[in-house]
């Protein structure tokens, strides 16, 4: 890792730690040093805080505070895969086991140059970082690379997300011929699995990355879907862009979905927070949405893709099949300028939003659009 600037002088003191968590503040300390993932040092231009918070079985999470080192590094981009995409590539799919690799950042050794911007303070030292932590921004980025790398060979049967690994079969023959491949190629790169007991084996239904994936499509995971019926009306804006951040999660997934969120959508802009009888009919009818029971069906290459587009005053849409299932529905608000647009203006631009939406899906095929406006012929 390196930076882009030099390092402020102001440097942060040790983060507070509450004395009745002292003691386990301590005992992880030891226990990350004990493991390599720390060692004490001496002064650094770097310094960051840490704290823990404890969770619910008892257990605490580690956390060390590099908001300033994250401004200041070269970012090295190695773009993480879309989750559409990776589920949508599943095509029928017999037997299905989903892998977590257990504390994966910590697999990965940090030149000398590196620890010394990844040193934190503690009530008890100094220490650094040997192994990549959690919290900086280019982790997800380093870690999705090397098990890219890792696994590459497996493309048309794992898919890695991260530290998330799903391995998909036809047969059971096959599947158990891939687990042992897999579950061999990261002992020889250093990394481990989970405690098995935690992992999923040969299924056929499961969730995944948020998604409930069964042989013929997915679908949103019911747990996410539960949240989002179960939240209240919001009450400021810090809240309702937690609302929408889960609906968008599963964007692909419910047709019209601008339409339904226009009244929200439109409080954000606004500088003062006002609930009215429109804003509450939009969470209403999103809701309600959320609540249907929506498949989407897995990619085929060899099969044509139907794009039906649809538009209204407020937004444009459309959605992909093939052999009548649908694969993804887009959906984008129009802004002020579009809302004048003639109705085929709107029509043509629903087909190109919808185009560069799904791209990476459509590029390559045979595709069939079908519009409901009709030009009329010249005369």
């Amino acid at each position: 890792m390196t930076t882009s600037r030099p390092k402020s002088k102001t440097q942060p003191l040790p983060s507070l730690v509450p004395r009745n968590l002292m003691k386990v503040f301590k005992e992880e300390l030891d226990r990350l040093v004990q493991i390599g993932v720390l060692e004490k040092c001496g002064y650094s231009e770097w310094i960051a805080g840490t704290f823990i918070i404890p969770k619910k079985d008892g257990r605490i999470r580690w956390i060390s505070d590099f908001r300033t080192l994250n401004k200041a590094l070269k970012h090295q981009v190695y773009h993480l895969p879309k989750i559409g995409d990776i589920l949508a590539r599943r095509t029928n799919y017999a037997f299905f086991t989903k892998l977590d690799v257990s504390m994966q950042y910590y697999t990965f050794v940090l030149d000398d140059k590196s620890k010394k911007l990844t040193t934190i303070a503690t009530p008890f030292d100094t220490y650094r970082y040997l192994r990549l932590p959690m919290g900086i921004s280019q982790s997800p980025d380093i870690a999705q690379e090397i098990m890219d790398k890792v696994l590459h060979d497996l493309f048309e049967e794992v898919e890695v997300y991260i530290d998330d690994i799903g391995c998909f079969s036809t047969s059971w023959d096959k599947h158990i011929s891939l687990l042992d491949i897999v579950l061999n190629w990261p002992e020889d790169a250093c990394f481990t699995i989970t405690n098995p007991l935690k992992c999923e084996w040969g299924v056929k239904e499961t969730d995944f990355l948020g998604h409930w994936l069964t042989p013929k499509g997915h679908k949103p995971w019911k747990k996410k879907v539960s949240a989002i019926l179960a939240m209240k009306p919001p009450t400021n804006l810090k809240q309702l862009r937690s609302f929408l951040e889960l609906v968008m999660f599963y964007r692909d997934m419910w047709p019209r979905r601008s339409d339904a969120l226009a009244a929200l959508t439109n409080l954000l802009g606004t500088k003062v927070f006002s609930w009215g009888p429109d804003q509450q009919k939009s969470l209403e009818e999103m809701k309600a949405i959320v609540a249907r029971d929506a498949l989407l069906a897995y990619l085929d290459n060899m099969q044509p893709y139907d794009v039906k587009t649809d538009t209204s005053n407020y937004q444009l849409g459309a959605v992909i099949k093939q052999k009548g299932r649908p694969i993804a529905y887009c959906s984008r608000k129009l802004n002020s300028a579009q809302r004048n647009y003639t109705t085929i203006e709107k029509e043509l631009l629903s087909i190109v939003v919808s185009f560069c939406e799904y791209r990476n899906i459509l590029l390559g095929g045979r595709i069939h659009v079908h519009t409901d406006h009709k030009i009329s012929p010249m005369k």
